[in-house]
């Protein structure tokens, strides 16, 4: 946020006053709701080498507007199939000043 000041002496009186300058711009990131940094699922023992893992869909809000979701994982691959290690899915928010936030969540199935 861009803030002027100025002061002036005028005929022996003090005054002082602050402006918001008209382009003043946000700089805080969205923030990130539903973001968790690990899922770890317990392993079905069925033999299979995939473990279905879902999940709720990570949001953002701002108070400078609305936010944009830039990349999300494909709906295709919600629910994640793990196997053969962790798995890292990314959701990238944008607000309406160009702030971006990133959730990054690693999904692993204990035992596997």
């Amino acid at each position: 946020m861009v803030i002027t000041s100025q002061s002036h002496i005028l005929t022996g009186l003090f005054i002082s006053f602050s402006a918001i300058a008209a382009n003043a711009r946000e700089y805080d990131p969205p923030v990130i709701h539903n973001c968790p940094p690990v899922i770890r699922e317990k392993p079905d023992f069925s033999g299979n080498s995939q473990q279905v893992v879902e999940w709720d869909v990570p949001t953002a809000s701002d108070p400078s507007g609305p936010v944009e979701v830039i990349h999300q994982p494909p709906s295709s691959s919600k629910p994640v199939q793990v196997g053969g290690g962790p798995e890292s899915v990314y959701y990238v928010f944008r607000d309406t000043n160009n702030n971006i936030a990133l959730c990054s969540i690693l999904i692993s199935v204990e035992g596997k």
